[in-house]
């Protein structure tokens, strides 16, 4: 059931950033997406929704881009998770693998007892401590949802004001359809995503 809502929630995602255009991706299905990285049945199923392709999303400074296809997912390691020469860092914890970033700032994913939960971290504090964000990929999904559906469909991305800070009106907006969908705490993760 969480694959048919993150496959859907993505779908509508790329919708809101395509204008209400067909999102699909010819030709690429969820079979063509080799899970060399790790053959975790969660992050196949991330690759699956994402349809082969990287996700970009207009964020507040710097695009969110999330990894759509095994060989991006593996490059989206490097900086975190190895060096350049495929060497681990050892800060990084062996079950944490970067779904996507912003601006450096990685989404993680990490693997629980009933599926993935989904953290964010802020690069540069010298030790990683992600926070969640979401439960699942499903829940962040929808939070990313809400994110494009205002955005985009509502305020038809004029969200800054004349200083490039974001409008708060905005910000109210999205701060009360978050705290809908999800956790407080992990709301109050999502705004800080928001909050550069």
């Amino acid at each position: 059931m969480q694959d048919q809502d993150l496959n859907r929630t993505v779908g509508e995602i790329r919708s809101l950033l395509s204008g209400g255009a067909a999102a699909a991706l010819p030709g690429v299905t969820g079979a063509t997406v080799a899970p060399a990285l790790c053959e975790d049945d969660v992050i196949i199923a991330w690759l699956a929704a994402l349809g082969g392709a990287d996700l970009v999303i207009p964020w507040s400074a710097d695009d969110l881009v999330l990894y759509g296809n095994d060989a991006s997912l593996a490059a989206g390691q490097v900086g975190y998770r190895v060096d350049a020469a495929g060497r681990r860092f050892g800060g990084w914890q062996d079950d944490w693998i970067v779904l996507g970033q912003m601006g450096g700032d990685p989404v993680v994913g990490v693997r629980c007892d009933d599926g993935c939960r989904v953290l964010f971290a802020r690069h540069g504090a010298g030790a990683w401590t992600p926070a969640q964000v979401a439960g699942s990929p499903a829940q962040f999904a929808t939070a990313l949802r809400i994110w494009c559906a205002l955005r985009i469909g509502q305020y038809a991305n004029d969200i800054l004001d004349d200083t490039y800070a974001i409008r708060p009106a905005f910000l109210a907006d999205l701060r009360a359809r978050i705290g809908e969908a999800l956790p407080d705490a992990e709301a109050a993760v999502f705004m800080e995503m928001v909050d550069d």
